[in-house]
């Protein structure tokens, strides 16, 4: 049961109105007839006040509890949930091209699962890493909607041209796809991928919100030898794009400083249990 449904069937439940819970809130009835039709998500500040207005809890609304199918059904970040967020974020702030960006990422995207034992839908990846953008305060419709698209064009066979974005985007999303000859010598081919990437900084920030989702979710994926090259890589190639970001892009200081972190947390943890 998404979280919408869960509101409704509470706010029912304790025989309030939707105006009457949007007073007690202080939003509009029309904020939570969204909520309730999984339109938008209700901010993260109002939920504690939602949840004690319907005599309920946080856990309850967010789905972290009492669920046999938390797997499946209600994780945390469930794929339409994410969607939902991200699309009321984009409309709110009046971001055009992610609300393009949108839909097109999940057309291109369908049917494919991620690595791993899970078999979690690929969307899951790029909508995870908006999320953590937009968390982070990266609200530029350039940004978030090359985000969105940064694997169509490697993974999906599509051309630059097709994105539904601008140039900006657009060339974003060219310094991030490799080609096809990767394959053939991945060490040398890193060299000026890397470099390249390094002349942007929205590709920089993509490329290091990705790497941060990957190392957080390689333990379902990869063997441990492949963990332990994998936090190689990461350390030659990658965490160098952070340093890199705040000499050319200031504003991005402190989004650079919370993924480095994170990164670092990651690695010494896989290093840590691998006994290296």
């Amino acid at each position: 049961m998404k979280m919408g449904e869960k509101i409704r069937r509470k706010r029912e439940e304790a025989g309030i109105s939707q105006e009457q819970l949007g007073e007690k809130l202080g939003v509009s009835f029309q904020a939570v007839s969204n909520w309730e039709r999984n339109s938008s998500l209700p901010d993260t500040a109002k939920l504690s006040m939602l949840a004690k207005a319907l005599n309920t809890s946080v856990s309850y609304l967010m789905g972290e509890a009492g669920s046999q199918d938390w797997d499946r059904f209600d994780r945390l970040f469930d794929e339409d949930r994410m969607y939902t967020f991200i699309k009321a974020a984009a409309t709110a702030k009046g971001l055009h091209q992610t609300l393009q960006a949108l839909p097109f990422a999940r057309e291109k995207h369908k049917n494919q699962i991620r690595k791993g034992k899970a078999c979690i839908p690929y969307i899951s990846h790029p909508l995870t890493m908006c999320c953590q953008a937009l968390a982070l305060g990266l609200d530029e419709d350039d940004l978030l909607s090359a985000t969105l698209l940064h694997d169509v064009v490697e993974d999906c066979e599509v051309s630059i041209s097709e994105l539904p974005v601008e140039e900006t985007a657009q060339e974003t999303v060219r310094l991030l796809s490799k080609d096809k000859s990767h394959e053939l010598d991945e060490e040398g081919y890193d060299k000026g991928y890397f470099e390249a990437i390094a002349t942007s900084p929205h590709a920089m920030l993509v490329k290091l919100l990705d790497r941060c989702h990957n190392l957080s979710v390689m333990a379902s994926g990869f063997d441990r030898k492949r963990m332990g090259e994998y936090v190689t890589h990461t350390q030659v190639w990658v965490m160098p794009l952070a340093d890199r970001l705040r000499e050319m892009a200031p504003q991005y200081s402190n989004a650079c400083f919370l993924l480095k972190y994170q990164m670092l947390s990651l690695m010494y943890t896989v290093q840590h249990l691998l006994g290296e």
